[in-house]
């Protein structure tokens, strides 16, 4: 993570993430910015979920696809994502953990949901 910033006082941090190959000589996978440090590796390392800011100060959760680096699956919006666990193409993980928490949960195969 890069030119990490908070996104507003005492808020979660946005900056942006480099994802590179260290085999491949350090060749660059992704470059996404506006992205949370808060991200999770898939169970197979095949995939990472990170939620990334829209300009609204909501969350959309990402899923990029490694070695790739292409955006594989999209969840909008949320209020502050604190992603748990990815494994068997399921993110689990809480929305806005400090008030009024909600655990959720995003599959794959299933169409992207967010707050309405």
């Amino acid at each position: 993570m890069t030119d990490a910033n908070e996104v507003g006082m005492g808020a979660p941090t946005s900056g942006t993430l480099l994802i590179k190959d260290i085999r491949a000589g350090d060749r660059m996978v992704a470059c996404l910015e506006d992205c949370s440090p808060s991200f999770v590796w898939s169970s197979d390392s095949t995939a990472l979920a990170v939620p990334r800011w829209t300009p609204n100060r909501k969350q959309k959760l990402l899923v990029v696809a490694v070695p790739s680096g292409a955006v594989i699956a999209e969840a909008e919006t949320f209020r502050v994502l604190e992603l748990h666990e990815f494994s068997a193409a399921v993110v689990r993980f809480v929305d806005s953990p400090i008030y009024m928490p909600k655990s959720l949960q995003f599959a794959l195969n299933e169409a992207p949901k967010g707050e309405a």
